[in-house]
């Protein structure tokens, strides 16, 4: 049997030369010299596999020759009856974070993921739109609970509770305050778009430096491929969705196929969503001097002959993009008379 307990508490004590002293059964005390002096700790060594590991125990300051024996002698029943020692330690630690991590309440997970997410976020308003949203319609009901105590009853609770009507119209909370819809919507007025297109719209099909949107043929209504310029404001909705974005290539605005129809049908009664297109279609040609050809363009609409379609794709471009930037203008500026508002309604 190998022969324990060689060190001494003097000897320890005393000890300031680097190396590594052995006590006995896989215990060493290591001294090593560094920037601010001696360092002594106590190292566990043993074999497995056939490769030699070492576990850190922990400082002499903190730990004396007999409890380093005592923790030593843990690790090697360990060892003896199969288990990794740091393996070992390491499940434990886990076990303790997680445990910890359940204790904790929603309203500290949520503070530390806006905390956490804040310097990527490249708009200051959304984590105040986080913070606000969570401590007013989640902290009353799950706020001050466990996490491992919130189950799919509790979160439907959240979302079907009763709102009064103020940013949105009164009801359920999740019909009622459809935040992504608004920037749907949006959007989709914004860029002259199709519904089925917007939904449909993924994050690989938008090249934020170019400010350009690629519809794939397979998504568009003539089979074709249609790139949309993207004004000041409907780059800003992308760049704002961005902070709700899951990792890998999903789509940028995940809803309901409804819930832009409810939106608007809130904001004006009787109108369709598919009208935005024929508003737009409206104001071009009764409010700009752009060419009938670059209107239609805008709404993928095809103009002209095969021949004529490929001479102009190029410079047809750089026209629809002012012409959606004038749009964009117009959407977002206060009106200053009450003629220039031209309705949303659908024409044939």
């Amino acid at each position: 049997m190998a022969r324990t307990e060689r060190l001494t508490a003097l000897k320890v004590a005393r000890v300031k030369a680097p190396g590594s002293y052995c006590d006995g059964g896989g215990l060493y005390l290591q001294v090593t010299k560094g920037a601010t002096g001696i360092n002594r700790s106590w190292i566990y060594r043993y074999t497995l596999n056939g490769r030699t590991r070492e576990m850190g125990i922990g400082s002499l300051d903190l730990y004396g020759l007999k409890e380093a024996r005592a923790m030593a002698l843990d690790a090697r029943k360990l060892r003896h009856q199969g288990h990794d020692p740091i393996e070992h330690r390491r499940t434990a630690r886990a076990a303790k974070h997680l445990d910890a991590a359940r204790a904790m309440t929603f309203r500290q997970c949520a503070d530390a993921y806006v905390a956490s997410h804040r310097p990527s976020w490249r708009n200051a308003d959304h984590a105040a739109q986080w913070s606000s949203t969570l401590t007013t319609y989640a902290d009353p009901i799950i706020g001050a609970l466990p996490v491992q105590a919130i189950d799919t009853a509790l979160v439907l609770k959240v979302l079907q509770q009763h709102v009064e009507a103020g940013r949105g119209p009164a009801g359920e909370f999740w019909q009622s305050r459809p935040e992504t819809a608004s920037r749907a919507l949006e959007f989709l007025i914004l860029t002259a778009a199709r519904k089925g297109e917007v939904l449909g719209m993924r994050w690989a099909e938008i090249d934020l430096a170019e400010k350009v949107w690629t519809v794939p043929a397979a998504r568009m209504k003539a089979g074709k491929e249609h790139r949309v310029p993207l004004s000041a404001r409907a780059l800003a909705i992308v760049q704002e969705m961005q902070a709700l974005r899951p990792d890998g290539d999903g789509p940028v605005f995940v809803i309901n196929k409804k819930s832009m129809l409810d939106l608007l049908q809130a904001l004006r009664p009787g109108q369709t969503v598919h009208g935005t297109r024929a508003s737009f279609k409206t104001w071009a040609s009764d409010q700009t001097l752009f060419q009938n050809e670059v209107i239609e363009a805008s709404l993928a609409h095809a103009v002209g002959g095969k021949v004529e379609q490929a001479y102009q794709r190029g410079s047809m471009f750089e026209k629809r993009r002012r012409l959606m930037d004038a749009w964009a203008e117009f959407c977002t500026t206060e009106p200053t008379a009450p003629g220039k508002i031209v309705p949303m309604q659908r024409r044939g």
